[in-house]
């Protein structure tokens, strides 16, 4: 656990004492390189990691390009094989699933006035449990991440493909693809509408066999009963930034105008997903890591409206606190957190110890 809280704690201070315009490029690279060694060469750390192991030992082996693109979600198989293809050990799947993780990541923290925090509020969730454990969902999370930068630009077409290219690594996300025709323009309920009625279809055509999976798996739970105990926790923390946005709606429209679009949507889907609340847990836990980045970027420009007023140094402090008390929460009572992350190991442990 100590290595997390402290991670997270350089990030939060670098992050509380930096904003977009002292964050250079250089700065930014600083911060990206051990994230990415960190979450690639993890060794029997996180909860997929010997599940993906194994899949990398016995599917690729004989395979082909064809072969592989011709695969359900084929995305994650392609950079599988090519590992396999090139006879790189296991670690390099997760190298490279991280570089690009990370890469969208700071694509995506460049929105926020403060990038550096922004990072720092996706460690405990989106790198931790999300990055290092499911990476196919990971990497579905980071293309909508640079689809949701082309939405703010108002590029409908980057923003279609950005989660069709997210829905090679994960197909659920798919169900962001009604996002790209509201992109550009000022966000209304019966445009969201619209937009689902248009789009909604086809998203469920590519899910195809794929939706009945998700049904089975998560709602139905034909497979047997399963739930996520964290789930309400995290949807809780997800959507109370929305809550706050509601509240101040035109100051903070006022004070960000360019991703407040993007923020507005953002709160109409986290509400919209309550009822899988009901539905399957399991459901909820899926979904809420795909309002995260948005969740956690109206977070700290919520704080600064907030805050700015009376202490402006709170308007930090508030974002670094709530993330940090979570991340303490999970390592103190999460069976999973304890079983999958600690004692965290690395393959490079091995060659310098």
């Amino acid at each position: 656990m100590f290595v997390y809280i402290s991670i997270y704690g350089l990030l939060a201070m670098l992050g509380a004492s930096t904003t977009a315009r002292s964050a250079s490029g250089a700065m930014l690279a600083l911060v990206a390189l051990p994230l990415v060694l960190f979450m690639g060469t993890r060794l029997e750390t996180g909860c997929d990691f010997s599940g993906y192991l194994h899949r990398f030992e016995l599917l690729y082996n004989d395979a082909t390009f064809f072969n592989v693109i011709r695969r359900e979600e084929p995305g994650f198989h392609l950079l599988n094989w090519l590992v396999m293809e090139l006879d790189l050990g296991y670690m390099w799947v997760n190298i490279l699933a991280s570089s690009i993780y990370v890469y969208c990541i700071f694509k995506f923290s460049k929105l926020s006035a403060r990038p550096i925090l922004l990072i720092a509020l996706f460690f405990p969730i989106l790198i931790v449990q999300l990055g290092m454990s499911g990476l196919r969902q990971a990497l579905a999370t980071g293309f909508l991440m640079l689809a949701l930068v082309e939405f703010v630009s108002g590029n409908r077409l980057k923003t279609a493909l950005y989660i069709l290219v997210g829905a090679l690594f994960h197909q659920s996300v798919i169900i962001m693809l009604p996002l790209a025709l509201v992109a550009g323009r000022q966000i209304t309920l019966s445009r969201l509408l619209i937009a689902l009625v248009v789009l909604g279809p086809l998203a469920f055509v590519i899910l195809g066999e794929r939706a009945e999976v998700y049904n089975n798996r998560y709602v139905a739970q034909v497979y047997g009963e399963n739930s996520s105990s964290g789930a309400l926790l995290r949807y809780g923390l997800a959507a109370l930034p929305f809550l706050f946005l509601v509240k101040y709606r035109n100051k903070v429209k006022s004070a960000h105008p360019q991703i407040f679009n993007l923020m507005w949507v953002f709160s109409f889907i986290c509400f919209a997903m309550l009822p899988l609340a009901f539905l399957s847990t399991v459901a909820l836990h899926r979904m809420v890591y795909y309002i995260l980045p948005v969740s956690s970027l109206a977070l700290i420009s919520v704080a600064s409206v907030v805050f700015a007023q009376r202490d402006r140094q709170m308007a930090s402090y508030f974002p670094i606190l709530l993330y940090g008390s979570y991340i303490v929460v999970w390592f103190s009572l999460s069976r999973h957190a304890n079983l999958c992350y600690t004692p965290y190991d690395s393959y490079l442990f091995g060659y310098f110890l």
